[in-house]
């Protein structure tokens, strides 16, 4: 308990440092810029020092506050040793499961690796864009950011297939040029499975064998539970599963201290990847 009170004190006093220069750099700029008015710019360049500093400071808190709570919190719910990977994932990872839209823009951080009962686990967060420039304007179109996990799978996955919510133009991965495996959409005995989802595989035998009348009920059950466009994808003796929730979750902000932040601490989300595997685990008996 005391160690945990030396951390929380060490990671408010990098906090207090960020939000100090951030509010330093908030302020110049502000004089700055109405001293500008007047011709003094050269009182917005003094801005640009604070700016990098602040810069610094609120990335050392960040990578700290990640690197503390991240693992507590998932240690805690898992009770298992997690492994912390602040960059995330690579983007040939993401991309080669064409799975989640593409785009000429990625990022990726927080990615969590831990094992519970048999199951190796990966999550973290991803985001890709669409960016467009006209020379005179430029347009970010953001096509995917949210949660993205990988699942060692018990049954053994030979084949490749994607689950992708009904979309009016379809949802066949991969294009004319791409190395993505080639597809065939499937159907399902289930009315309901089938209004919901689409899926792509290379094998339609194997697409049975994986998905059965019981996996498609817990496929059905998280995408009812969620309010977010859902994918999932089984490939390489794995299962993948991406949550659009439009945002990048575990991030801290300089405005809250860290006391509040441990006591607040939204476990949710580490506790929906724990049910999860507990569903999976009713698959593999």
């Amino acid at each position: 308990m005391n160690n945990k009170r030396v951390i929380l004190e060490e990671l408010e006093g990098y906090r207090k440092e960020a939000l100090k220069w951030t509010t330093i750099t908030i302020v110049t700029f502000a004089i700055g810029a109405l001293l500008a008015i007047t011709g003094f710019f050269f009182l917005v360049l003094v801005g640009i020092i604070p700016a990098i500093i602040s810069g610094k400071k609120n990335k050392e808190f960040k990578m700290r506050y990640k690197n503390y709570f991240l693992a507590s919190q998932f240690e805690e719910v898992f009770e298992t040793p997690v492994n912390v990977d602040l960059s995330g994932y690579s983007e040939s990872k993401i991309k080669n499961s064409y799975l989640i839209p593409e785009g000429n823009r990625f990022y990726s951080d927080d990615l969590i690796s831990l094992e519970y009962k048999g199951v190796k686990i990966n999550r973290g967060d991803v985001t890709i864009q669409t960016v467009t420039s006209t020379g005179k304007t430029t347009t970010t179109v953001t096509n995917f950011q949210g949660q993205y996990m990988v699942f060692s799978f018990p049954k053994n996955i030979t084949e490749f297939m994607v689950i992708k919510e009904n979309a009016f133009f379809g949802n066949k991965p991969g294009g004319m040029f791409s190395n993505c495996p080639k597809t065939s959409k499937v159907e399902f005995e289930s009315i309901e499975f089938n209004k919901m989802f689409d899926v792509y595989a290379s094998n339609e035998h194997e697409a049975f064998y994986l998905l059965t009348p019981q996996f498609m009920q817990v496929i059905m059950d998280f995408r009812k539970k969620n309010s977010h466009e859902v994918y999932f994808g089984f490939m390489n003796n794995e299962f993948h599963v991406a949550v659009n929730t439009g945002k990048n979750l575990f991030e801290p902000s300089i405005l809250k201290s860290v006391t509040t932040s441990d006591s607040e601490f939204d476990k949710g989300h580490i506790y929906d990847l724990k049910d999860m595997i507990e569903q999976f685990r009713l698959m593999e008996e």
